[in-house]
């Protein structure tokens, strides 16, 4: 049933239509019609259909959405999602476990050798114990499963995509970096690195040459440690290339040559050295001890060094073989109451030693080439003047002495003889102390200090030893017959027979006991000792010749006194000796004090007395006899020329 326009529809209150819009006023009422309305509701539907219909899809999308996300979400419980790998292994749909069994199957024994450090053609496997490496598998299997639940949840929603991004889990491991470094520097370091070398100077067959530098090499270990943790998340072999740095060397080749230049320079134009007349040329191979190379790499340069020590030794080995000349005096001779000159006197030169060394020191620490160096060298004069003999003043026998070894052995003579050339033509000079050990010097044999009997022709007569008493007993004698002042004498423990007389006037000398036999030689002026050896004779005589002194010298012929008799004799069985053999092993010898007077009268009347005194023991026979035998006749005491007493022996006199 058609209705007006103005009828508002059944059941519609007429409040929801817009008056104003659909009932035109009365005027206009006659130009109002059915299209006007329905263009009108098609402009209005035009503008809120596509509002409706997107709300409409809008809750259609939710849905599914949320259907598909609670599909999504629960699809993959309790295993990896889609997607995820460790180093390209894919651990999608696989349990926790599974995927830690996985981890543990492809990172254990069948994976001994993660790494390959290499350096040029050189490569390392280090095994996993080594470096203290080992693989957690339930951390890398936890971090598997942690990928898509973890995060927003749309980065969740996201994996759980069927189009959906991938995931590389890192291999968890666990590195000693104790061990590792360890493992570096003992095993890749030892053989890489190497410490760069200086240039350096050193001696080669007297020649100054150069050792040319050498750069090092150095393994970086920290950063070597740095990349090997960044290539252990991985379950195949990885390559590390080891980061080896070169240092270079503080002195280089062109800062050591510049020091070499200079030294050659040096060395080719050594100094020369001049000594009054005398020229020496230094060579390359004098340098050799005393020129050093060291580096100095602070200051970029090498460092040489002068050895001090050596170049004293260079001068003084110069100054002794070619330089320095001892004076020699003049060697003299007295015969026939005249002085000779057997050699003339020579003045002696002595380098000063520290000048030169100064002065060389300071050629070859500046390395001054053509260097010429002027040493000094003082003259000494010889201890006599060699124009005039005359000077010595020697014109005169001062004393002598003569003693003998009578049935002596041809050993003790040609003993004798040798000591008394040694005094021959000994030069005394004023106010010297002489020593007789140091006239005849030392390294004589022991036997020549062991003064000791021996029987020959049922006589007592000296042994092949004792030489050497018998010429300082001669040597005594006659200093002592020269008035001049004694100042230290031992005497033998026994009276030797063949030393008397005189009485009491005999010397011993041991250096091994520090005894000596000295004078001092009090008369101001020069004496020289002569010697002569008589071998027929079997005697030794002694000369003192010197200046007229106008002394006069009385010696007695000494004195016994308190003689004490040897002991009884002592017989004693020797099983060695054939039977009624006797053997004399030791021979009787009185004891008893001696003194021996002696007075220098001066030329002014002034007497000077002086006297020698000494003690001798006793000595008891000894024989051994063999067995059986008789009993020995009673041993004779030695014969002696005549029997000492009181104011026995000759008296010596000298005057000069």
């Amino acid at each position: 049933m058609a209705r007006t326009i103005q009828e508002p529809p059944e059941g519609r209150s007429p409040s929801r239509f817009r008056y104003p819009e659909l009932v035109r006023p009365d005027e206009h009422r006659h130009t109002f019609h059915d299209r006007e309305a329905q263009r009108y509701l098609r402009h209005k539907e035009s503008r809120w259909a596509p509002i409706a219909y997107a709300i409409f899809l809008a809750a259609v999308l939710s849905i599914f959405c949320v259907a598909y996300t609670t599909y999504a979400f629960s699809k993959y419980r309790g295993e990896v999602i889609p997607g995820v790998y460790v180093d390209k292994v894919p651990l999608s749909g696989l349990s926790q476990h599974q995927a830690q069994l996985l981890c543990e199957s492809l990172s254990g024994t069948n994976f001994p050798h993660p790494l390959r450090l290499s350096y040029n053609a050189l490569s390392w496997y280090p095994k996993p114990q080594e470096i203290g490496l080992n693989y957690p598998c339930d951390k890398t299997a936890s971090l598997a499963m942690d990928v898509g639940r973890t995060g927003s949840f749309f980065s969740q929603l996201l994996d759980r995509l069927p189009v959906h991004p991938s995931h590389a889990v890192p291999l968890v491991y666990g590195v000693s970096d104790l061990r590792l470094r360890q493992y570096l520097e003992q095993v890749p370091a030892a053989t890489l690195s190497f410490t760069q070398l200086n240039a350096a100077l050193r001696w080669q067959n007297k020649q100054v040459v150069l050792t040319r530098s050498v750069p090092g090499r150095q393994l970086d270990v920290p950063a070597t440690i740095a990349a090997i943790h960044s290539a252990l998340g991985y379950l195949s072999q990885q390559l590390v290339q080891l980061p080896v740095s070169h240092p270079q060397p503080a002195i280089r080749d062109s800062d050591a040559q510049t020091v070499l230049k200079r030294v050659n320079a040096f060395l080719d134009s050594a100094p020369v050295i001049a000594v009054g007349k005398h020229v020496f040329v230094m060579h390359r191979s004098d340098f050799v001890g005393m020129l050093s190379f060291a580096d100095k790499p602070k200051g970029r340069t090498i460092q040489m060094t002068v050895d001090s020590p050596n170049v004293v030794a260079y001068v003084d080995n110069l100054a002794s073989t070619q330089i320095n000349r001892a004076p020699q005096e003049a060697k003299i001779d007295f015969f026939g109451g005249k002085v000779t000159v057997v050699r003339h006197a020579h003045s002696g030169r002595q380098l000063d030693v520290a000048g030169a060394t100064a002065s060389l020191l300071n050629a070859i620490k500046n390395l001054q080439p053509h260097a010429r160096l002027r040493w000094s060298a003082a003259s000494t004069p010889p201890p006599v003047n060699p124009a005039n003999p005359a000077d010595l003043g020697i014109s005169t026998l001062l004393g002598e002495a003569r003693t003998t070894f009578v049935g002596g052995s041809t050993v003790r003579g040609g003993d004798i003889q040798q000591i008394a050339a040694i005094i021959d033509k000994t030069l005394i000079h004023p106010n010297q102390d002489i020593s007789f050990n140091s006239i005849v010097g030392g390294g004589w044999t022991d036997r020549v200090y062991a003064d000791q009997m021996q029987e020959s022709g049922g006589q007592v007569v000296p042994g092949d030893g004792g030489a050497m008493q018998q010429v300082a007993t001669t040597f005594l004698r006659a200093l002592y017959n020269s008035g001049l002042t004694l100042t230290e004498i031992h005497h033998h423990t026994y009276r030797l027979p063949w030393y008397e007389p005189p009485f009491g006037l005999e010397a011993v000398v041991s250096p091994t006991r520090s005894w000596d036999l000295t004078f001092h030689n009090n008369t101001g002026k020069y004496l020289i000792l002569q010697t002569r050896y008589e071998p027929v004779q079997q005697a030794v005589y002694v000369y003192v010749y010197g200046p007229k002194l106008g002394w006069s010298v009385t010696v007695d012929g000494g004195k016994v006194t308190n003689v004490v008799q040897p002991p009884p004799k002592k017989v004693y069985e020797d099983p060695t000796l054939a039977p009624d053999a006797i053997e004399h092993v030791a021979f009787p010898l009185e004891g008893g004090s001696t003194a021996v007077q002696r007075l220098v009268t001066k030329p002014n009347g002034a007497v000077t007395p002086d006297k020698i005194v000494s003690t001798y023991q006793p000595r008891q026979a000894v024989d051994a006899v063999g067995s059986n035998a008789s009993e020995p006749t009673a041993t004779a005491l030695p014969k002696k020329s005549k029997t000492p007493g009181a104011g026995a022996g000759p008296t010596a006199t000298f005057s000069h």
